[in-house]
């Protein structure tokens, strides 16, 4: 069973993994297609950021579960409407980003390595918010 401790290393370990495999990519492996239909390797990091998972955290930790700024009220998307969105929010932000995308993800994932590191176990079980329903702090990581 893992500890919260445990997750956090994980966390921390395989973003420094995800970091070196990205940075050693051509300009033209980032635009290949990745196992995510439709979507190029660009897409699938750009999802990672616009997902917000550290903005979400934080909010939780001081007790705020309502959607970020022009973010979809939680309960109010049907699952197609979700995937849509997710979707449209990563190639959005991958356009909008372009050559610094490599860079904003990287300090996304210090973000959440310094928030994980210093959180405490009650943290964990926190509501965090979710376009599909407030989840705890532990199943968005």
């Amino acid at each position: 069973m893992y500890t919260d401790a445990d997750r956090a290393k994980v966390v921390h370990d395989e973003a420094k993994r995800l970091e070196a495999f990205l940075s050693a990519l051509s300009p033209e492996e980032w635009q290949r297609p990745s196992q995510c239909d439709q979507w190029l390797v660009a897409d699938v990091v750009a999802h990672l950021v616009s997902a917000k998972h550290a903005e979400r955290i934080v909010r939780a930790l001081q007790g705020e579960q309502g959607p970020p700024a022009g973010g979809a009220p939680s309960g109010t998307l049907n699952e197609n409407a979700f995937r849509e969105s997710v979707a449209q929010s990563a190639i959005a932000l991958r356009s909008l980003l372009g050559d610094a995308l490599l860079a904003v993800f990287c300090a996304e994932n210090e973000q959440m390595d310094e928030m994980l590191t210093g959180m405490k176990s009650a943290d964990w079980e926190k509501l965090c918010y979710h376009p599909m329903g407030p989840e705890p702090v532990r199943t968005i990581v």
